[in-house]
């Protein structure tokens, strides 16, 4: 973790100095962030860029946003993601949803079958996708993202909630 942030608001020079005192960075990690700025976008850049490949880039999920409570799409970490990699053409690392390691690690420590288990979420591209991919039943809940529409307009070969 970052000891300091960067400065807000963004100033190149005391940026610039911010930067200078930084040590090696060995990872950027980005995930859900309300207070995600310009200077959080550089500085997330810069050291994608200072450090290379050496610097791990790690996403926690590719939602691009959420639903709000009047229904608008608000930015999600897949939105955060989309803008570091434009400035650091760096390609990020999605560790979470709609990847099946957390899922199918959980299973094994709980002993769980896939038949046993039930992947309930608002999300198709995530959620439901998460769910295929570890071989277990899903739900999806009308309650968020995507609607009943979206379900029957999925290309053939989308994952589809049971």
């Amino acid at each position: 973790l970052l000891q300091e942030e960067p400065p807000e608001p963004f100033c190149e020079t005391n940026f610039r100095s911010w930067l200078q005192s930084l040590p090696r960075t060995g990872a950027v990690v980005v995930g859900h962030d309300e207070h995600f700025s310009y200077s959080k976008l550089a500085a997330a850049s810069v050291i994608l860029q200072r450090g290379g490949h050496d610097c791990a880039f790690i996403g926690t999920n590719p939602d691009v946003g959420n639903r709000d409570v009047a229904g608008y799409l608000v930015p999600e970490a897949g939105s955060l993601l989309a803008a570091i990699e434009a400035a650091s053409g760096r390609k990020a690392t999605v560790v979470g949803k709609p990847q099946p390691d957390v899922i199918l690690r959980l299973m094994e420590a709980q002993g769980l079958a896939p038949e046993d288990v039930l992947m309930v979420g608002d999300r198709l591209d995530t959620d439901i996708q998460f769910g295929a991919n570890a071989g277990v039943k899903t739900c999806l809940v009308l309650t968020g993202v995507d609607t009943e529409s979206d379900v029957t307009s999925l290309p053939p070969a989308a994952a589809r909630p049971d």
